[in-house]
Formats: structure tokens, sequence, C-alpha cells
């Protein structure tokens, strides 16, 4: 397998990974306003976006897991969920099953991480990071 292939295998990976992302995270929507705003009336429907790839919160949750393969691998699924979370608790996510209807019943769930389901998505980076591994290992480059 050549560069351009090994290259063309980690991008594939890569989107697979992404679009797992997004099925884990659909539902689930990150507040772009502090919560005392309820308090105060002023919080719509328009101050939720979903938490998915076109999100720039979401992108930056994605390339901190990346960053955490780079720096060390994940051991077990455990910690790959500590680390997981750790990343999370920089955003501020919420899920809804359906917004735009139970936007008003305020049936927000901040315990979203009850809800997703990680493992899937374990397999995902666990596949990135094999890959990611085994050119290190080949070219003798240790992680950072």
């Amino acid at each position: 397998m050549d560069n351009f292939d090994k290259l063309k295998k980690m991008l594939d990976v890569e989107d697979k990974m992404i679009k797992q992302m997004e099925r884990t995270f659909e539902g689930c929507y990150s507040c772009g306003r502090v919560w005392s705003a309820w308090s105060y009336g002023t919080m719509t429907v328009n101050d939720f976006y979903p938490f998915d790839s076109s999100d720039d919160s979401f992108k930056e949750a994605f390339d901190s897991l990346k960053k955490e393969i780079s720096i060390e691998p994940f051991k077990n699924i455990d910690d790959f969920s500590d680390k997981f979370c750790k990343i999370l608790e920089n955003y501020e996510l919420y899920y809804n099953e359906n917004i735009d209807r139970y936007f008003n019943s305020g049936s927000f769930n901040s315990d979203f991480l009850g809800i997703i389901d990680v493992s899937d998505l374990y397999k995902g980076f666990k596949e990135y990071q094999d890959i990611i591994y085994e050119q290190k290992n080949k070219l003798k480059i240790k992680p950072q």
C-alpha cells in the first residue's frame, strides 16, 4: 500500500468517524447563551443549534479526540469514555428529542451522556487510532 492509499484510508476512516459522531449526537443541541436566559424569558429555539459537523464546537470536540489519540492511545472503552466526557465538559450540550415540538416544555436533558451510546463511536476512533499507530510504528515515531 503506497502513501496515497494509506492517506486515503485514514481520510475514509475519519469521514466515517464524523458520520458516527453525528449519529451518536443526534438530538443533542449546543446552547449559544447562558442558561440563566431562561429566567428572563429571552431564550428562543434559535439559541440552540444541532451538535453536528456544521457546528464549530463539534469540530473542536472531534479534533480534541484526535489529538488525545496522538498523545496517548485509548486503552479501552472506559478510557475513551473518560477522555471523551472530559472534552465534552467544555460545551453546553443538551438533549431534546424534538426541539421544535418540545422547546417550551423545558424537556432539555443535560445528562445527554446517559442517553447516547459511545460504544460505536469508540470503535471508529479505535480503528483510526490503530491506523495512526501502525504508521508511527513503521516510521519508528513515538507518540508525543
